[in-house]
């Protein structure tokens, strides 16, 4: 079984509506119309399948971040992310930093609605 996407150093978030930190070196896939969140030591957190997940922007994040309803709880999402946190970039590399990130999420998003999922 192949991915059809995977997505590394995510930062997951869950419980009172996504904000409580679940994983911050997280992985996210999406196989065989699955999709699966990881915590940071690869331990299933959350499977469902792709037609049963709806993904909606997380607006306040500027893109970096999307919100996912599993089974009628919320989690947040931000590709990328985990790799980020304690690195000293500087105004230019902060800027770079979110727009890789967003690029990262947005592609996520994508690639769960062509799985099937609700975009919302």
């Amino acid at each position: 079984m192949s991915d059809e996407y995977r997505g590394e150093e995510v930062q997951i978030g869950g419980g009172l509506g996504g904000l409580v930190p679940l994983a911050q070196h997280g992985a996210v896939t999406i196989s065989d119309g699955v999709l699966t969140l990881l915590g940071t030591d690869g331990q299933v957190l959350v499977q469902a399948p792709a037609t049963t997940v709806e993904v909606k922007a997380a607006k306040m994040t500027r893109g970096q971040s999307v919100f996912l309803m599993i089974g009628g709880k919320k989690y947040t999402v931000s590709v990328g992310w985990g790799g980020q946190l304690g690195q000293r970039i500087g105004v230019v590399g902060a800027v770079r930093r979110e727009k890789d990130v967003r690029e990262a999420t947005q592609a996520f998003a994508d690639a769960l609605v062509a799985a099937g999922g609700i975009k919302g």
